[in-house]
C-alpha cells in the first residue's frame, strides 16, 4: 500500500488502484493480500496537492467482495470532514 500511496504523491495512479462510484468518485481504494488476508485502503488526492487516507483496514468479510455499507458511510463522512478542513486552511481544490 505504500507503493500506492508513493505513486499518488506522484501525481500518478498505482495500476492496481481503482477509482470508487457514486457520491465516493473522488475516493481511489487499494486492495492487498497479504499473509491470506485482505487489507484495504481509501483515499483522496484531489484537493489541491493534499493526499487524505480516509480510511484503512482489514477486511473481516469471509464471503463477497463488497464492502460493507457502514465503512462506506464512514468513508463519506470522513471525505465530508477532509473537504471541510482544506477548505478552512485555504488551501487550493
Amino acid at each position: 500500500m505504500g507503493i500506492a500511496l508513493w505513486f499518488a504523491q506522484q501525481g500518478r495512479t498505482h495500476p492496481t488502484a481503482r477509482q470508487m462510484k457514486g457520491q465516493l468518485a473522488n475516493v481511489i481504494e487499494i486492495r492487498e493480500d497479504f499473509d491470506r488476508n485482505t487489507y484495504r485502503l481509501m483515499y483522496v488526492a484531489k484537493l489541491g496537492e493534499v493526499i487524505y487516507v480516509l480510511y484503512a483496514f482489514q477486511k473481516k468479510a469471509t464471503k463477497g467482495i463488497a464492502t460493507s455499507k457502514h465503512v462506506l458511510d464512514r468513508v463519506l463522512d470522513r471525505l465530508r470532514q477532509a473537504r471541510a478542513i482544506h477548505g478552512r486552511h485555504g488551501a487550493e481544490s
